[in-house]
């Protein structure tokens, strides 16, 4: 059974758990008000009886699986957290490296290991001249 199908599944076991107490109720009731039951009606009781206890155990089983799937949800919603902090952490640390990158004063280019420039800062085509800023993935040593 799917965990989406187990809300569904507890919700019937707990419509037929409150219908067969209703019906062990009125069997009562009218063994109460009745001449001496007959040992059919005993019988039908007992096993009244055994259903409701079967009900109440599968019951039991769900509820537990519910409740096994829900520290799992908890611990999984906290690890979530956990992760999200980190990766919010690596971000405040990345903006970090590109203001310092963006704002400073010299001319920094970044190149690939196959020598290509992958990035630069503001400063690089002030430095190294306006015809820069159209190096980007170009080769490192074509640029005048």
């Amino acid at each position: 059974m799917s965990s989406d199908q187990e809300p569904t599944a507890i919700r019937q076991l707990l419509s037929e758990n409150q219908r067969l107490k209703q019906r062990v109720f009125e069997l009562e009731e009218k063994a109460r008000t009745a001449s001496p039951a007959p040992v059919a009606t005993s019988t039908g009781n007992t096993s009244v009886l055994k259903l409701i206890e079967s009900k109440d155990f599968q019951l039991q089983q769900y509820s537990a699986r519910l409740e096994e799937k829900k520290e799992q949800l908890e611990e999984a919603s906290k690890e979530l957290e956990r992760k999200k902090s980190e990766m919010n952490l690596w971000m405040s640390a990345v903006r970090l490296c590109q203001e310092l990158f963006e704002n400073d004063a010299s001319a920094l280019i970044g190149v690939s290991r196959e020598g290509r420039i992958l990035l630069f800062n503001r400063s690089a085509p002030q430095v190294l001249g306006e015809k820069f800023r159209d190096s980007l993935h170009k080769p490192i040593e074509s640029v005048d």
